[in-house]
């Protein structure tokens, strides 16, 4: 009889099971009504639909046989008996048996595990305490820079090209000593054949005297026939040979000697400044003057920025210059500034490095635009403000000023700061000029 699946099977029946077991008033009906009296037992079922005749699988169709598994070894059982003695210990059919003889397991360790083997016993049985030798072959030494080995080729090489350098050792009886502290030629003495083959010497030489006072006799170097030399001092305090180099040396100092040089004094142009420059050209010349109030004027442009923000004067960069010792000079200064606020006025003035005689001078410009604002000073760093700047970018004053020097060189500076809390930018285009009155 064939097999049938439940789920063949509910579709067909449910539609006439399902009437007769549930209630036909809607969910909500259930809900709300009370619970009631058991009522009495229902009538038997209907009898059921026979069930299909059950399936048989077939082998080929519904199964298969499996792969024949990886045929077994006979070395772990062989090993567990012959280990553990196994079948000794758990004879068969026997129920009771004394363990004492079982060795626990290790963690770590196999049943198989070999320890220790045959060959490393075989091992530590031929091992001998170690015995350092006497000497070492020399290959096994290793050499460097400061420590090497000299083979007898090497030393015979060394020796043949001592041979070529024409040294003869001396001989083993000699004392060696009293060669050492006897009198020898300095290093650098130049040879004999090589002084008499100087083309002056061998002149003198040839020219030497031909009589018995040719230095021969008693009468040498010790009559008016001797040589005589107005320098005869300063030879005499030579106390180093003179050598083909030294000669050389000589002969170029000397003719060195023979040029004009400049006075020992002398200064460097390139050391020379623009200032030393400026204060050489002053006063009258054959041909023309500096003096006088003239158009000369001496301009100096400022190629950068200078920013202050303090009220305290700080020197405004490049514009700057060296006033001669009692000189009298006219001084004009165009500053062109930018302000962090118009409410921010500019502090401007001149300042001397040294004590002066007069500098009286004045420092005009717009408080607000067509609203000039102006004020003086007498003395060095003497500040002049404004209580405001017409612009914020772009303002223009101007100072006129009178410098009667004293005694000594003044170096003068244009100076600056912000009238109130702020900052004064003196910017690149602002002008320096001066020229000399006297």
């Amino acid at each position: 009889m064939a097999t049938r699946n439940i789920r063949d099977v509910l579709p067909v029946i449910l539609p006439d099971i399902l009437p007769t077991i549930l209630p036909t008033e809607p969910p909500t009906t259930w809900i709300s009504t009370l619970k009631g009296e058991k009522g009495n037992p229902g009538d038997p079922g209907l009898p059921g639909i026979p069930g299909q005749n059950g399936y048989t699988p077939v082998k080929g169709i519904d199964y298969f046989d499996g792969n024949p598994g990886i045929p077994g070894s006979d070395a772990n059982v062989t090993l567990h008996e012959s280990t553990f003695n196994h079948l000794n210990i758990h004879a068969p059919g026997s129920d009771n048996q004394d363990l004492s003889g079982l060795q626990p397991k290790e963690t770590g360790k196999g049943l198989s595990t070999n320890d220790y083997s045959t060959l490393e016993q075989t091992k530590l049985a031929g091992l001998n305490n170690y015995v350092h030798p006497v000497s070492h072959s020399p290959s096994i030494i290793t050499q460097d820079v400061s420590n090497r080995f000299v083979s007898d080729i090497e030393k015979e090489t060394w020796g043949g090209k001592q041979n070529a350098l024409g040294f003869t050792p001396e001989p083993a009886n000699v004392n060696i000593q009293t060669h050492v502290i006897s009198a020898h030629a300095p290093s650098n003495a130049v040879a004999l054949s090589t002084v008499k083959a100087d083309s002056e010497i061998a002149d003198a030489i040839s020219k030497r005297h031909s009589n018995s006072l040719d230095h021969s006799n008693s009468l040498d170097h010790s009559n008016s026939l001797d040589h005589s030399h107005s320098n005869k001092a300063t030879l005499d305090s030579v106390q180093e040979a003179l050598t083909t180099v030294l000669k050389t040396n000589y002969d170029t100092g000397y003719t060195h000697s023979q040029v004009a040089h400049a006075p020992s004094n002398a200064q460097k142009n390139s050391d020379i400044t623009k200032a030393e420059i400026e204060a050489k050209l002053i006063g009258d010349i054959s041909t023309h003057t500096h003096g006088g109030v003239s158009s000369n004027f001496i301009t100096i442009l400022k190629t950068g920025t200078t920013a202050n923000s303090t009220v305290n004067l700080a020197d405004c960069a490049d514009l700057t210059f060296v006033a001669t010792a009692n000189k009298t000079y006219l001084i004009e200064v165009f500053l062109i500034w930018d302000s962090s606020a118009t409410t921010v006025g500019i502090k401007a003035t001149l300042s001397a490095s040294a004590a002066i005689t007069t500098l009286a001078g004045h420092f005009i410009t717009d408080a607000a635009a067509g609203t000039p604002d102006s004020s003086s000073f007498n003395a060095s760093d003497t500040v002049t403000t404004t209580s405001a700047s017409a612009f914020t970018a772009g303002n223009m004053g101007k100072i006129y000023a009178i410098l009667v020097n004293s005694s000594s060189s003044n170096t003068i500076k244009v100076r600056f700061a912000a009238e109130t809390t702020g900052t004064i930018t003196i910017k690149a285009g602002s002008v320096l000029r001066y020229t000399l009155l006297n």
